[in-house]
């Protein structure tokens, strides 16, 4: 019996932890958004997390897939990912299907979503996986640093590391 209550308390107080932590993370974004808070909350309280904004979008998840939305609360990117990013350099990383690549803002496909891996662009290159090698490739998804390498780095002043069989 002292066993159930515990339990049952400890459900309860995970249940009120949540409730308080939407709560706040709610009034954050009415403050962000100025907006009417009931209408706000309507448009905002359906999604299980929303995410900070950064460069006038937040990630928005539900029942884990990843949309965004605007500063007016608005979806401007449906909840269809797998996984996404921030913007940055007005693109953000996507992953559907297991696979990623990169999306603007009005949700058109930039890079097309065939790599197993990528990352942001760094002095105008994002590095790419494909089949276990790893290389650079520019916005437009042109290969500048061939896909045959088995580790890479971001670019930094101009260089990156990189792994050749076995060797950086």
């Amino acid at each position: 019996e002292n066993i159930n209550s515990l339990k049952n308390s400890l459900k309860n107080t995970k249940t009120e932890f949540k409730f308080w932590h939407r709560l706040l993370q709610l009034k954050v974004y009415y403050s962000v958004l100025k907006t009417d808070v009931p209408d706000t909350f309507k448009k905002l309280h359906k999604y299980d997390y929303i995410y900070n904004f950064h460069n006038d979008f937040a990630r928005v998840k539900l029942k884990n897939k990843y949309g965004f939305i605007n500063k007016q609360g608005q979806l401007v990117i449906p909840v269809i990912y797998d996984r996404a990013g921030n913007f940055y350099e007005g693109l953000t990383i996507v992953k559907l299907n297991r696979k990623w690549g990169f999306i603007n803002p009005q949700n058109q496909v930039v890079i097309p979503i065939i790599y197993d891996n990528i990352g942001h662009f760094h002095e105008g290159l994002a590095w790419a996986e494909l089949n276990g090698k790893w290389g650079f490739i520019n916005p437009q998804n042109e290969v500048v640093i061939p896909i045959i390498y088995d580790e890479v780095s971001i670019f930094s002043a101009g260089l990156a590391m990189v792994k050749f069989k076995g060797v950086f």
